[in-house]
């Protein structure tokens, strides 16, 4: 009765955060699409920088606040800790506001060549801490198991910048650009702490000094996930950049959206791990193998029972999902589909086995996991598309997937934990019913 219910609320968790990702994921498609109509290209263009200069600056001032702050926060359920974080979210929101502040002269004049946007950049530093904020109360929500809240609030969030921004972009044009992204930001943030339960928001119980004492174990693990994500986001960055040099601007664009759609699919299924799962699994003892290898194969199954069935649609109507999202200039991107999409069930199985290295706070350990597959990964990219071009860069996504699997199947066994033959199974079949799927369309052609 305890597994069925175990497993019963794994399929509800996932099926309310992945739907919240997905009402997510639609909003911001309908903002992209609004400022496309209304303000045009160079508006999409100037969203895209505004946006990439934030998510770097805050992603290494926030050292991770959000998933480290979760972890802590599902270990000891203590009220200090959570009080800490909200504390350390205002510092490192703070911080990332004054970094902005002191290189926008810098920014500017290296994105545009001038500083005519030093000041809109400057102003961006509010977005930066409203973000951080926000990511304080996400932990808190997360960390204590309330994922309903946590998934409404980040629903309402993004609606309710969306509206905000819609009138901005009719009375501002251009300048409107950067107010919609610091209104975008507050916004989610406001609500975000309207949902963490009242009694966690009480007066404060400890000074700032005790703050630093009993956040900054959870910050130096953060600085190590910080690191790995910059090494991530490096591997992929020089990887579109060789594409750009040795081959043109409109292969980067067709793989950049081919990319995007598989990760964005991925990432609905994905978001739950990160906010339930990681807080189950963090709130286990090392000593309880049973109830850690247990939860492990539970996760494993419920995901793939609920993906792989989409993955398999969305190989069949390939065509028909590229249209519809882009438009037929992106066709040639189809081949890349059936092996990425065929990574996707080995993805969620790496992805299980990683957080259990994340939830023991092994920050070193899952550095050197995420460093040596960035660095394969990267050469089995090169090579696979000097030689396939994007039909076998598909199939180097599954063999980047693969070998991720393993490294954190060795990681994961320091632990004694690791997937079962069943699971295997079930991995191995996911996989080749999205690649059989993927021969179905070429037979009709």
């Amino acid at each position: 009765m305890t597994n069925r219910v175990t497993t019963k609320s794994i399929f509800k968790s996932v099926i309310t955060l992945g739907g919240s990702q997905g009402l997510i994921v639609v909003c911001s498609l309908v903002r992209a699409k609004i400022v496309a109509i209304l303000l045009g290209p160079a508006a999409t263009g100037l969203f895209a920088i505004f946006n990439n200069v934030v998510d770097v600056v805050g992603g290494v001032t926030r050292l991770d606040i959000r998933r480290v702050a979760q972890r802590e926060i599902s270990r000891t359920g203590s009220r200090n800790v959570i009080e800490a974080v909200l504390k350390t979210s205002w510092l490192l929101g703070l911080l990332g506001g004054l970094m902005m502040v002191v290189l926008s002269p810098l920014i500017s004049k290296t994105t545009f060549s001038n500083f005519d946007m030093t000041f809109q950049f400057v102003s961006l530093g509010v977005a930066l801490v409203a973000l951080s904020l926000q990511e304080g109360y996400y932990s808190v929500m997360t960390g204590c198991g309330d994922t309903k809240r946590f998934a409404i609030s980040q629903v309402l969030g993004s609606l309710t910048g969306l509206i905000v921004s819609i009138p901005l972009f009719l009375c501002l044009g251009l300048n409107s650009i950067v107010p919609s992204i610091i209104v975008y930001s507050v916004s989610s943030a406001f609500i975000a702490r309207c949902f963490v339960k009242k009694e966690l928001l009480s007066d404060p119980m400890i000074r700032w000094h005790d703050v630093v004492k009993t956040i900054m174990p959870a910050l130096k693990f953060g600085l190590w996930i910080t690191v790995a994500a910059f090494i991530t986001r490096a591997g992929d960055y020089c990887f579109i950049a060789w594409m750009n040099d040795n081959w043109s601007i409109d292969i980067v664009g067709v793989y950049s959206a081919g990319s995007t759609m598989i990760n964005r699919g991925a990432g609905l299924i994905l978001a739950a791990l990160a906010a339930d799962y990681y807080t189950r699994i963090s709130a286990i003892s090392n000593s309880d193998l049973y109830s850690l290898n247990h939860l492990v194969k539970q996760q494993i199954n419920v995901l793939l029972a609920l993906s792989v069935p989409c993955l398999v649609i969305f190989v069949l109507f390939a065509k028909t999902f590229v249209v519809l999202f882009y438009s037929t200039e992106y066709l040639s991107v189809i081949p890349y589909f059936t092996g990425a999409s065929a990574s996707v069930p080995i993805k969620i199985a790496s992805c299980v086995l990683a957080f259990i290295i994340l939830s023991r706070g092994a920050g070193k350990m899952y550095l050197l996991c995420e460093t040596i597959s960035t660095l394969i990964g990267l050469t089995i990219n090169i090579l696979s598309f000097k030689s396939g071009g994007l039909a076998l860069l598909g199939y180097a996504a599954l063999a980047n997937e693969i070998l991720y699997l393993i490294i954190v199947s060795i990681a994961s066994r320091c632990y004694k934990v690791g997937i079962g033959v069943k699971e295997i199974l079930f991995i191995l079949i996911s996989t080749g019913s999205i690649i059989l799927s993927g021969l179905i369309p070429t037979c009709f052609d």
